[in-house]
């Protein structure tokens, strides 16, 4: 049996350093990075679900090979059902941690919309873009400061003596690559809804579902 761990703006090893000695004395343990995110490749794609489910689908194809239970933190939890989904012959357990993501409504018929307008194509939608990058890129660049984060890992850890350098440095390393910014940008804007029709393939699998309001 293996677990792998996946999370989002963390790095994976720094942020479980302490659950993974633990669980790897029973089990087989890998930490990924999702792509864009701690310490992976801050390419410049388009973000959506599923190029993060794609990501670690062919990491169970290529690399795991055998059953495995997901464990994924906020929109590594999201990502952990869509890959379940994806390889429910491989999948047997997932572990939500916080789990967040947006899920549409399967029954919902798509919105219609109207030919775009001059004004709409021109002046409306550049104009929102601009906004959302000025916002954005404000909210990054708050996010990322090292007292900030410190702050908030201290408000959030059982245990604030585990919020040490290192673990704040394994943030503020990765947001300070030169594509973080865009990065955070295009995977806050890009379509991450998922109908949830398609979650029916998970009735085999044990789902547990874990909010975390303290970590140790």
């Amino acid at each position: 049996m293996c677990s792998i761990f996946h999370a989002d703006i963390l790095s994976d090893l720094p942020y479980n350093r302490y659950n993974i000695p633990e669980l790897a004395k029973k089990y087989k343990v890998y930490a990924i990075d999702l792509l864009g995110f701690g310490w992976s490749e801050k390419a410049l794609v388009e973000y959506d679900a599923m190029i993060w489910k794609d990501q670690v689908v062919d990491f169970l194809k290529e690399i795991v090979k055998e059953p495995t239970v997901l464990v994924g933190n906020s929109l590594g939890g999201f990502t952990a059902l869509v890959a379940a989904v994806g390889l429910p012959e491989q999948v047997v357990g997932v572990a939500l941690l916080n789990s967040a993501g947006q899920f549409g409504n399967a029954n919902s018929e798509p919105e219609k919309s109207d030919e775009e307008t001059v004004l709409q194509k021109f002046i409306i939608k550049p104009l929102k873009e601009v906004f959302q990058r000025v916002v954005l890129g404000f909210l990054f660049w708050q996010a990322k400061q090292p007292a900030r984060i410190e702050s908030v890992l201290k408000s959030v850890y059982k245990n604030t003596s585990n919020v040490d350098d290192y673990l704040v440095d394994s943030i503020t390393m990765p947001a300070a690559d030169p594509n973080a910014g865009e990065v955070y940008y295009r995977s806050t804007v890009g379509n991450q809804i998922v109908k949830e029709n398609s979650f029916w393939k998970l009735k085999t699998i044990v789902v547990v579902n874990v909010f975390l309001f303290m970590c140790s």
